[in-house]
């Protein structure tokens, strides 16, 4: 019904030109077609298909011509307030990034109920809890909410960095919300020595992100540009625990992951209670000869996780999810992604700066044969697998 209403109240051709169609429709005619002044043609043809309707509306042709006058022109549907309005508050709804900031203001009250309603209903349907705190952009983050590095000493990596932590970036309340929301999934299935529930969830992801995005380093010049909005809610009780691994690569269109983020929805007091992230260091005597480090370890390093922090690790770090002893763990696991490298399209024989840079970069990492060799040797007695781990 909410929608039904909804429908009535907007325009019908502008929420057709807003709507995710539209950028579908648009990104297949830029792959398919060649050329600068093809691909502008059809745009325009895109374009007329969508705003045909409002256009003609207000008495334009229904052409090209049309549409550019309409948009030139001191018409009433240019002059119109509520139109605009409604063009904004379909943008609000459609955006997940848009919508961390206040809601489009509009002189139809009704139609901002609607949007209200509409908003909550979304919000039902896809489990997420309406927090008590709402998420917020990092301007509203907390002074505690700083990049914390963490010294492990025998780790190279081919990324920004190799481990930190980021503290309160949830307040107790939202942490409190978005376990209980996980702990009412139905989807939970054993993967790796524990729980786990994978979900999709955009806005969250870009909520979250809006919180940390600040502290977030580059690498070789490239900011990260989000995190991957495919989740998982990982679940450890007695007895459960994740052996040593590696974090494999995901890629999502231009991106590539070279972070893990785990954000804890519990604490560990102390290493000793497990139930937080070791980073596992080659010389463990235990991975040696057991293949996990199970107990507090003077050469492992323990991440000093708290509830409603973020941990960020290079995915090439061995790493293992420990047992909790005094209660249980929970996370939610994603990654933060980055651009893929460019590549250089000039012609046979023309250097390539950018790639040379990053081969350079990633043949000084490789070149590290003493180091890359003692990993391979530590990792084969102990029965750990190099391969991905995509749960972790």
């Amino acid at each position: 019904m909410i929608l039904e209403l909804l429908l009535k109240l907007m325009d019908e051709s502008m929420i057709e030109y807003c709507s995710a169609s539209f950028q579908e429709e648009l990104h297949e005619l830029w792959a398919k077609t060649v050329g600068a002044a093809a691909k502008q043609a059809a745009r325009q043809e895109l374009l007329l298909k969508y705003l045909c309707p409002l256009v003609t509306r207000y008495g334009f042709d229904p052409t090209w011509e049309g549409v550019v006058q309409s948009q030139q022109s001191a018409g009433p549907w240019v002059a119109d307030e509520e139109v605009i309005a409604k063009y904004k508050l379909q943008k609000w709804l459609l955006d997940p990034g848009l919508q961390v900031r206040k809601l489009p203001g509009t002189h139809d009250k009704q139609l901002h109920k609607a949007i209200r309603e509409l908003c909550q209903e979304i919000e039902r349907k896809s489990g997420r809890p309406s927090l008590a705190a709402p998420l917020c952009s990092a301007r509203h983050a907390t002074p505690a909410c700083q990049l914390k590095e963490v010294s492990v000493p025998w780790a190279r990596v081919f990324a920004p960095l190799v481990c930190a932590v980021i503290p309160d970036v949830l307040s107790s309340e939202e942490v409190q919300a978005l376990k209980s929301w996980g702990m009412s999934r139905r989807d939970w299935s054993l993967a790796n020595g524990h729980m786990i529930s994978q979900f999709e969830d955009g806005v969250l992801a870009y909520k979250l992100w809006s919180r940390v995005c600040h502290l977030v380093p580059a690498f070789q010049g490239l900011g990260a540009v989000g995190l991957n909005q495919h989740m998982r809610f990982l679940k450890y009780g007695k007895g459960h625990y994740f052996a040593p691994h590696q974090d494999g690569e995901n890629r999502h269109g231009p991106a590539r992951s070279l972070l893990s983020a785990l954000v804890y929805l519990s604490g560990m007091d102390r290493s000793e209670n497990g139930g937080g992230t070791r980073f596992i260091s080659p010389e463990c005597p235990e991975v040696a000869t057991f293949g996990r480090c199970d107990h507090a370890c003077d050469r492992c390093v323990d991440a000093p996780v708290t509830a409603g922090s973020v941990l960020l690790f290079a995915q090439s770090v061995i790493h293992a999810g420990t047992e909790p002893k005094a209660s249980e763990k929970f996370v939610i696991r994603t990654d933060v992604m980055y651009p893929l490298a460019q590549t250089c399209h000039g012609a046979p024989g023309e250097h390539c700066e950018g790639a040379a840079s990053s081969a350079a970069a990633r043949g000084e990492w490789l070149g590290k044969t003493a180091e890359r060799l003692s990993l391979k040797l530590f990792i084969r007695p102990a029965g750990i697998s190099s391969g991905a781990a995509f749960y972790g």
